[in-house]
């Protein structure tokens, strides 16, 4: 949480939501920004040299054996050739990526309190310095529906709510304030919203 001031006086507080995703088999783990106005999940990939991606961890399609290179159109890149590129604009950087097609997993280490589905990613080869070097998180987890995304395939969001964990198309957060204490933590739920 960042404090926004006004002649001198906190008026507001700009804060981000982040948690842990791991990504392929075996797991890289990696920490995403939970973001409402995309729908990609998109994290550096291994063959990322700009700054950006050097400051934080990357994904290695070729390291997971649940993974596969694919076009936009999730046809498989044939061995020898280039795939599909995107550009993704955020409100203040940009994101050039490939894509791969992959097992993502929210939740934590206990296999039963984890949320698994296959989903296309964006392997980001080029990251703007500005914003993303300086974030404290690897990539971004966009939480919007596939009208954001360049297919359906590619929202985690969407391919949530058609597996077979019966979740909805909806999502709750709680926000607590500095002073909370141990009995209020900040939360998402995913796929509903607790009660």
């Amino acid at each position: 949480s960042v404090p926004l001031t006004r002649n001198g006086k906190t008026v507001s507080h700009k804060t981000s939501y982040a948690g842990a995703i791991s990504i392929g088999h075996p797991a890289q783990d990696f920490r995403v920004v939970f973001d409402t106005g995309s729908a990609h999940v998109v994290v550096p990939s291994v063959t990322c040299e700009s700054e950006s991606c050097l400051e934080h961890r990357s994904y290695n399609v070729t390291a997971s054996s649940s993974a596969f290179a694919i076009n936009v159109d999730g046809s498989l890149v044939p061995d020898g050739e280039l795939c599909d590129q995107v550009t993704i604009g955020y409100g203040t950087g940009k994101v050039t990526g490939e894509f791969a097609h992959d097992e993502v997993c929210l939740g934590g280490d206990d296999e039963d309190s984890r949320a698994c589905v296959e989903v296309s990613v964006v392997m980001a080869v080029e990251m703007t310095t500005q914003p993303f070097k300086s974030f404290n998180f690897d990539g971004i987890f966009g939480l919007s529906l596939d009208s954001l995304a360049v297919g359906p395939e590619f929202s985690f969001f969407n391919r949530l709510a058609g597996s077979s964990l019966g979740a909805e198309l909806q999502f709750g957060v709680f926000l607590a304030g500095p002073d909370a204490g141990q009995e209020h933590s900040s939360e998402i739920a995913l796929g509903g919203h607790n009660s």
